[in-house]
């Protein structure tokens, strides 16, 4: 990407976000489409100051170009059906980024025992997204072919990995190498901060939207297996 013209990067990340935004309904789209662009440009060969300003300058056209379009698709929806699809809109909007926590029957049941409520849950952001991510883990089989200790175990791992990889090597690397593992870093944490963000809808959709975990996983195998590699360049000086 740092070998392309800022017309052309600009253009390359306008038309990702405009692709991302006609097919995302708040099913993951967007933070995978973030967390893929980090990576691509962790593999980019060029200096520290160009990496980090394709990824400001990235990420700053693809949001803007993302809002633009879904600002393009509700003016047409209020074109055609008038303002008065703007309020339902906006309440929804709300709800999904917001804290209030319905719990289902059998998530009462569960939770009642240790005092967790929907009402407790809903007065906090902060207990709403420990419990998104709380479900989220609980969701972990499915990305494991219904084993639950597999599924638990990979999301402990990938966590344990980069965390280790980035402690280890960033202490080590060159401002160029340095800068791709704050990418990486940056890439592992697309889909944790996504959850807070829309914490009410991750916990009501958790059996869908955790398969986005999956990119942090590979995140978390991508910084371990660099480790690895830079630690034994590194012996063998």
């Amino acid at each position: 990407m740092s070998r392309m013209s800022e017309v052309t990067f600009a253009t390359v990340m306008a038309f990702y976000s405009a692709l991302t935004a006609s097919m995302d309904l708040l099913t993951g789209a967007i933070p995978a489409s973030i967390c893929i662009f980090f990576m691509v440009l962790v593999l980019d060969g060029r200096e520290a100051a160009l990496i980090w300003r394709r990824a400001v300058t990235g990420l700053l056209w693809f949001l803007l170009t993302g809002l633009l379009c879904f600002a393009l698709k509700m003016a047409f929806v209020i074109g055609v059906w008038g303002w008065g699809e703007l309020k339902p809109f906006t309440d929804e909007l709300a709800v999904r980024m917001g804290h209030s926590v319905d719990l289902s029957a059998p998530e009462q049941a569960m939770l009642a025992p240790y005092g967790i409520t929907s009402e407790v849950l809903s007065n906090s952001r902060g207990l709403a997204a420990a419990y998104a991510f709380a479900k989220v883990a609980y969701m972990m089989p499915m990305m494991a072919w219904g084993a639950r200790g597999v599924g638990i175990l990979a999301l402990g791992t990938s966590v344990m990995m980069a965390t280790i990889a980035l402690a280890i090597s960033g202490w080590r690397l060159d401002l160029a190498r340095r800068t791709r593992w704050l990418l990486l870093l940056g890439a592992f944490l697309v889909v944790p901060v996504w959850y807070v963000v829309f914490a009410e809808h991750t916990i009501k959709h958790a059996f869908f939207m955790v398969r986005i975990v999956v990119w942090s996983i590979l995140v978390a195998g991508i910084s371990a297996g660099a480790t690895i590699h830079s630690i034994s360049g590194y012996r063998s000086r």
